[in-house]
């Protein structure tokens, strides 16, 4: 029976944990974070799958960090036709 509430109470604070970082997430300054490891991954995601030859540079990093998945798209756009 010990077995059971135990589970039971981790998978209540599990739940409770996730509203509450949900609640965190939608705040503005989250949400920026978001969109700069989601233009990271795309970066990422756009080299590998050879899509297009994107060259790791420092100012790549620096216009993903500065505007996001905008950017990513920006660059990708760049080295396709520059």
């Amino acid at each position: 029976m010990d077995f059971i509430i135990s589970h039971l109470s981790i998978i209540f604070a599990a739940i409770v944990g996730i509203y509450i970082l949900r609640k965190f997430l939608s705040c503005g300054i989250f949400t920026l974070i978001g969109n700069i490891i989601i233009g990271g991954i795309l970066y990422y995601l756009i080299d590998t799958l050879h899509i297009v030859r994107m060259s790791w540079s420092f100012i790549d990093w620096i216009i993903i960090a500065f505007f996001g998945t905008p950017g990513t798209i920006f660059l990708a756009l760049w080295h396709a036709f520059f």
